[in-house]
């Protein structure tokens, strides 16, 4: 259970800061089927968050946010099967987390908002090789923008990515990268409306770009014979929908993955070794509101 007080307060036209606090109460039982034997634990936390937006103008907002954060383990990931099978516990993480950035409207046809972040993590819960665990110390920063251009009427060009680095910050791998972190990410792409009549058709492309990752603490380049451990090379997808509206009727065709790119994100040692991410991808779906 959770309880947790927030407000909001206007020191001028332009100021606006909003506290908050939240207690945070959390508790796990477990019971084997076959020894018939019980466990359980919990824990608890206050944590808190400090955010404020300063307006020099109507079209312009800069904001910056400090915050304690607290993430007890989620229950898919406190059971997943290759953790239970190392016999993995998971404590909660704790965090101190620092982002200010800017968002503005200048122009009816261009929005942008960007960011940068700071977060010192404990306990930071991280896969290696399918396995969870907490890794201890690390440290989080980045840069972030999302950019919306609009050319012409019912046209949107659109890009979202960030530049970022998370690295352990104690132990044997102090400074090498955390396993699934990459250090790029970013989506780009164009959507474009059509009317006709009562219709209206939304075509939508766009690519996304993942940049290399690790899936282990040493940061193994150099893939094992058996597939559990070495990097995670880079991968591209090219991707698009279309979707067609009448009244509360919707029909949606999306193909994922158009160039048919071979790649994989994950290295499991329960589910032994490399797990292949699909190909070229076709789904067809309709809905109806009422």
């Amino acid at each position: 259970y959770e309880a947790y007080v927030y407000d909001e307060f206007s020191l001028s036209d332009q100021l606006t800061i909003s506290p908050g606090l939240r207690f945070t109460h959390v508790g796990y039982a477990k019971k084997d089927v076959v020894t018939g034997g019980r466990a359980s634990s919990s824990n608890q936390s206050l944590i808190y968050s400090l955010g404020g937006i300063y307006k020099p103008s109507e079209k312009i907002r800069i904001y910056g946010i400090l915050s304690k954060g607290y993430q007890p383990p989620a229950i898919a990931t406190a059971l997943d099967l290759g953790t239970i099978a190392a016999e993995g516990k998971l404590d909660a993480e704790t965090s101190n987390n620092y982002e200010i950035g800017v968002r503005s409207s200048i122009f009816d046809w261009f929005n942008v908002d960007l960011s940068g972040y700071l977060m010192y993590f404990d306990n930071k819960i991280i896969s290696e090789s399918g396995i969870y665990r907490n890794a201890g110390k690390s440290f989080h920063r980045g840069i972030e923008a999302e950019i919306n251009v609009k050319p012409v009427e019912n046209s949107k060009i659109y890009f979202s990515g960030a530049l970022q680095k998370a690295t352990f910050e104690n132990g044997i791998y102090k400074d090498n990268n955390l396993p699934y972190a990459p250090n790029t990410i970013f989506t780009i792409g164009l959507r474009q409306s059509f009317h006709i009549g009562k219709s209206e058709i939304v075509a939508n492309v766009y690519d996304t770009y993942t940049s290399k990752q690790f899936n282990d603490e040493a940061n193994t380049v150099q893939g094992t014979a058996d597939g559990f451990n070495g990097k995670i090379p880079a991968f591209n997808l090219l991707n698009a929908s279309l979707n067609y509206y009448l009244g509360g009727l919707n029909v949606n065709v999306s193909v994922l993955n158009i160039l048919d790119r071979h790649y994989f994100t994950q290295r499991f040692a329960y589910w032994n070794g490399i797990i292949p991410s699909p190909g070229r991808t076709l789904s067809v779906g309709c809905g109806y509101s009422f």
